[in-house]
C-alpha cells in the first residue's frame, strides 16, 4: 500500500538531515590561534586586561590566544585592522566603547 506523507513531515525530515550534514562538515572552533587586538600601546589598562584574560581563554579554547598591540591615532588604527580582518572570530578587539563610536562616526563621514 502506498503511503502519502504530509508535507510537514517531509519538511522536518529534510531539515533534520540538512542540519546533520552541516554539523558533520563544520570545523571545530577554534582551529587556529585567536588574536586579541588592543588598539592602544602596550602597558595600558586595556593591554593588562587583555593579557590577564588571554591565558585562561586559551586554556578554555584549547588554542593559543595572542595579544597584539596596535597603538596610534587614538585607537583608530587597531579598530581598522579588526574591521579589515575576516569576520570569523579569530581576531577580536579589546578596546573601549569610545574607539568604536569614533570609528563608526569616521565611516559615516567618509560615505
Amino acid at each position: 500500500m502506498l503511503r502519502l506523507y504530509k508535507p510537514k513531515h517531509l519538511l522536518c525530515c529534510m531539515s533534520g538531515s540538512t542540519l546533520a550534514c552541516a554539523a558533520f562538515g563544520a570545523d571545530t572552533y577554534p582551529s587556529k590561534p585567536v588574536t586579541i587586538l588592543v588598539p592602544y600601546p602596550a602597558g595600558g589598562l586595556s593591554d593588562v586586561v587583555a593579557r590577564i584574560v588571554a591565558k585562561p581563554l586559551g586554556d578554555r579554547l584549547g588554542q593559543p590566544v595572542v595579544v597584539e598591540n596596535s597603538g596610534g591615532a587614538a585607537g583608530a588604527i587597531g579598530v581598522q585592522k579588526v574591521l579589515a580582518s575576516p569576520a570569523d572570530g579569530y581576531c577580536v578587539l579589546r578596546g573601549s566603547p569610545s574607539s568604536l563610536v569614533r570609528q563608526s562616526g569616521n565611516q559615516v563621514q567618509e560615505r
